[in-house]
C-alpha cells in the first residue's frame, strides 16, 4: 500500500468515525457501565 493510500483510507476512516454519534451512545450507555461498575466482584 502506497503512503497516498494509507492517507486515502485514514481520511475515509475518519470521515466515518465523524458520523458516529458518540454523545448519544455516551448517555444512553453511561447507566449500564455504572451499574457493571458498582456489581461486587467475585461472586460476593
Amino acid at each position: 500500500m502506497s503512503t497516498v493510500d494509507a492517507k486515502n483510507l485514514l481520511k475515509q476512516f475518519e470521515e466515518f468515525l465523524a458520523t458516529i454519534p458518540l454523545e448519544r451512545y455516551r448517555n444512553e450507555l453511561m447507566p449500564v457501565k455504572t451499574v457493571e461498575q458498582d456489581l461486587l466482584k467475585g461472586g460476593h
